[in-house]
């Protein structure tokens, strides 16, 4: 695979190659603007089988990515990216 887009990338799984779980889908992506150069990769967590909530938002490192493919991206770790999403539901704002 050489090049892909950002909207390419969205459509992909994340697949942590330690236990084989699929952490997520990518949702967005970290880019540096002074060097232009893709920083991370944000994924919203499926399930909680990934190690993580659903709905966590995750932070992968470029560094952590072992292998881009055509269907799944294949990472070390992931971290859960700053701030954590809430997984509050709605009323429950309202309540307090």
């Amino acid at each position: 695979m050489g090049c892909c887009s950002i909207e390419d990338l969205c459509k992909k799984d994340v697949i942590n190659v330690e236990n084989a779980a699929c952490i997520g889908t990518v949702t967005d992506v970290e880019v540096d603007v002074c060097s232009g150069k893709l920083v991370s990769l944000l994924v919203l967590a499926q399930s909680r089988m990934s190690g993580f909530r659903k709905g966590d938002m995750l932070k992968v490192s470029w560094e952590d990515i072992c292998v881009i493919g055509d269907d799944v991206i294949l990472v070390k770790n992931a971290c859960p990216a700053e701030p954590l999403k809430q997984n509050k539901p709605l009323f429950d704002i309202f309540s307090k």
